[in-house]
């Protein structure tokens, strides 16, 4: 239960608190050192314009610490814009203590039970997920589930 409303603040997550060394001083120096594959970025910033990303997190779990860092230096770098990423917070429950009228929780339930969850959309429409780790790097994932995306609608 939040006493404060300074508590939950800190579940509230935006690229601008990231910034902050004091609070979140595992987000630069990751963010800073990662190099995402140049093959894999490429494909990605030849789709920019028609992706946009969901992540929900915690700024107090580990899985979060390790990912985010390198999943925004991977799209950021990609020339995807901000206004195409967004960025929650959870609370240990999985909630989100925020709220839609400020935009800092979803109107969507995207039914999250482990975080980080990446969601990647096309054109709006969700393509793929990536939930707590990558399987190889975070620029083959998204490329992965960009080619899945592909193949799934040359079946149709």
């Amino acid at each position: 239960m939040q006493s404060a409303a300074g508590e939950t603040e800190d579940f509230i997550l935006t690229r601008e608190k990231l910034n902050d060394t004091i609070k979140y001083p595992w987000f630069k120096k990751d963010y800073e050192s990662y190099k995402p594959k140049s093959l894999s970025w490429n494909s990605i910033r030849d789709n920019r314009k028609h992706l946009s990303f969901i992540v929900i997190g915690g700024s107090w779990c580990d899985d979060t610490h390790l990912w985010l860092p390198k999943f925004l230096k991977t799209i950021e770098g990609a020339g995807v814009r901000q206004k195409n990423i967004r960025i929650y917070g959870v609370d240990r429950d999985k909630k989100f203590p925020g709220s839609t009228r400020n935009k800092t929780a979803p109107e969507t339930d995207y039914k999250v039970d482990r975080v980080p969850v990446f969601i990647v959309l096309y054109k709006d429409k969700e393509i793929g997920r990536i939930t707590e780790s990558v399987r190889n790097s975070v620029e083959d994932d998204i490329l992965q589930i960009l080619k899945d995306a592909e193949l799934n609608s040359l079946k149709k």
